[in-house]
């Protein structure tokens, strides 16, 4: 488990998701590079934390980062299982859904059982994000997408390519290297001859 210190810029309520923040309470640039800052999260935001007590603000608090997805926070509306769920307004949990029941290009996790506005609600985070709300909140981005795809199986293309190249000439070397290997046989096989003593002639 990973811990560090942080300082609220805000009252935080316990099981609130809490978002990072470079911003002080009135909306100004914090100057002290070296220490982190939390706020509850707003509606919409992707929650980095849950708290599991009451935080006063400008209080120095330990954050425990474990590697559980199990994650507890106040329902900020009624909300049912098994439903994708998105930060509230100061930090309540809210569902995902869209009037048409589709959820939203971003999903902080889902629920895993039902409960009414200002119970507890136990969820597992699983951060989602649909392709197109990176792009601009649904801009057409296909051509793009296409374009990158063009340039993967370019490169693909190249590398099969430069691989089929690299075996051609590793056959070469290999056959070069037989044909080295059996004319320094052969040398010998000469240099040997040389060597055999003649008889003396009459």
């Amino acid at each position: 488990m990973t811990k560090f210190v942080a300082v609220p810029i805000e009252d935080i309520p316990e099981n609130r998701l809490v978002a990072l923040t470079r911003k002080d309470a009135e909306g100004k640039d914090v100057t002290d590079t070296d220490k982190v800052f939390i706020r509850l999260a707003k509606e919409g935001e992707l929650a980095e934390f849950a708290s599991s007590k009451n935080i006063v603000s400008d209080e120095s608090v330990v954050v425990n980062i474990g590697e559980s997805h199990i994650w507890i926070a106040e329902a900020g509306e009624d909300i049912d299982a098994g439903v994708p769920i998105i930060s509230g307004d100061k930090g309540v949990v809210i569902s995902n859904l869209s009037k048409d029941g589709s959820p939203h290009p971003r999903t902080l996790g889902y629920s895993i059982h039902s409960a009414k506005q200002g119970e507890e609600i136990t969820f597992v985070k699983d951060y989602r994000v649909a392709g197109d709300s990176i792009s601009g909140g649904g801009a057409d981005n296909s051509e793009e997408i296409k374009a990158i795809q063009d340039k993967q199986d370019k490169q693909t293309k190249e590398l099969e390519d430069l691989s089929t190249e690299v075996e051609s000439v590793a056959s070469k070397a290999t056959s070069n290297a037989s044909d080295i290997t059996d004319l320094l046989s052969r040398v010998e096989a000469l240099e040997s001859a040389e060597e055999v003593p003649q008889e003396p002639v009459e």
